[in-house]
C-alpha cells in the first residue's frame, strides 16, 4: 500500500459529455467523474510565441490510488489541479501492481 501522506492535494477528474437540450440542440459539458486525494508534482514548464502573446506550459504527473472509478481515467478525461484546467496525455499502471496510476497532464497558461 502506497503511503497515505505523499496524497495531499484534490484532483477532480472529470469526463466530457453532449446532451440534447430542450430543442434538441447539443450541450457540451463536463461531468464530475470523481474527486481523490493526489500526489501532484510539476514536472516541467515552458514558454513560447503564439501569435502577440506569450504561452506557457506546465506538465504535470499525478498519482491517484487505484479503485473503480479511478480505473475509468483515460486521456478523454480532464483534471482540475488547483482551479487549473489540466488536459490529460496519458494514464499507466507504472508498477502493473493495481495500487496507483499516473496521469501525465498538461496545463496552459496565457499570459
Amino acid at each position: 500500500m502506497a503511503p497515505a501522506g505523499k496524497y495531499r492535494d484534490r484532483v477532480r477528474f472529470e469526463s466530457f459529455t453532449a446532451t440534447p437540450d430542450a430543442s434538441g440542440q447539443l450541450v457540451e459539458t463536463w461531468q464530475t467523474l470523481g474527486t481523490f486525494w493526489a500526489e501532484v508534482n510539476a514536472v516541467s514548464g515552458s514558454e513560447s510565441f503564439r501569435g502577440r502573446k506569450i504561452q506557457g506550459r506546465v506538465s504535470h504527473l499525478v498519482r491517484v490510488r487505484v479503485n473503480s472509478l479511478t480505473r475509468q481515467i483515460t486521456n478523454r478525461h480532464r483534471m482540475i489541479i488547483h482551479g487549473q484546467i489540466v488536459s490529460i496525455a496519458s494514464v499507466y499502471d507504472p508498477n502493473n501492481r493495481g495500487i496507483e496510476i499516473e496521469v501525465q497532464g498538461e496545463e496552459l497558461l496565457d499570459s
